[in-house]
């Protein structure tokens, strides 16, 4: 598992972006048969229908392009901040993923400033690069040789039923379908999560809202509220993009002067 909890930055990242979400099937996922097909969903599909869906999605999926877009707020504050960019995502098999995401600007009480981040997540160590404060951290996540299942229920980080078999959902949610409320994105099915007591990602969340787009079988729309019920982290995905052969050259970080930055490593911490 990732040490999320050796980098505040990093956990609100992961927790924030829920995204990688969409991305990848474990290896138990991939050899399981396909039961639904994609765009089947209506409007009188059960949770159960929709979980199967979120599950098949996972099969096959090798790689996604996505315009994110991040909005964190919290009951303690004013104005949430958003931020915008792309992600790309890419599974290398046998359990393990890559991926890099780039954020371009940040809204803040309706001001907009150039303000650019990237993350770049592959072979168990994220660079976290701010280009403001001329910061890059490259932290060793994983153990030597330890894989990224993004996405396994409660050992992953990223705690959504993508690619997830819904017999483990079950087990680790009190999950529900939610009636389409007139401020839902159009079109989309809403399947709220909430973590059983004793469960692990009950320390971290009281709810996960997902809104999936049943044209793709896709979340495009979540919402994570933390333990304490006061932080709030939104996710929409646009223009995705599916399966299009994504190239080493979207996971490499443009060149910087490293005389002129703060370059920090720190080692894996559990």
């Amino acid at each position: 598992m990732i040490s999320i909890g050796q980098s505040r930055k990093f956990a609100s990242f992961v927790y924030a972006l829920g995204l990688l979400i969409l991305a990848t099937a474990p290896t138990r996922a991939q050899t399981m048969p396909v039961t639904s097909a994609v765009g089947s969903l209506t409007a009188d599909s059960s949770l159960d229908d929709i979980l199967d869906a979120l599950h098949d999605r996972g099969v096959g999926l090798k790689d996604f392009t996505a315009e994110v877009t991040l909005s964190d707020s919290d009951a303690r504050t004013v104005e949430p901040k958003v931020r915008k960019g792309g992600i790309c995502y890419q599974t290398k098999g046998d359990g393990d993923a890559r991926l890099c995401a780039r954020f371009d600007t940040k809204t803040v009480a309706g001001k907009t400033f150039n303000e650019k981040l990237d993350y770049l997540l592959d072979n168990g160590i994220l660079v976290d690069r701010d280009y403001r404060t001329k910061v890059q951290t490259t932290r060793q996540v994983l153990r030597p040789g330890q894989k990224m299942n993004l996405l396994k229920l409660g050992e992953g980080p990223f705690p959504l039923p993508i690619g997830q078999d819904k017999a483990d959902v079950h087990k680790l949610f009190d999950a529900q379908k939610i009636a389409v409320a007139t401020d839902d994105p159009a079109g989309t099915f809403h399947v709220q999560l909430k973590p059983k007591e004793g469960t692990r990602l009950a320390n971290k969340f009281e709810q996960i809202d997902v809104w999936v787009d049943p044209k793709t079988n896709m979340p495009t729309f979540m919402k994570t509220l933390d333990a304490n019920g006061n932080i709030e982290h939104a996710t929409t995905l646009g223009n995705i993009k599916i399966n299009i052969g994504v190239k080493d050259s979207d996971f490499t970080l443009p060149p910087i002067e490293e005389e002129k930055w703060n370059l920090v490593k720190e080692a894996f911490q559990e």
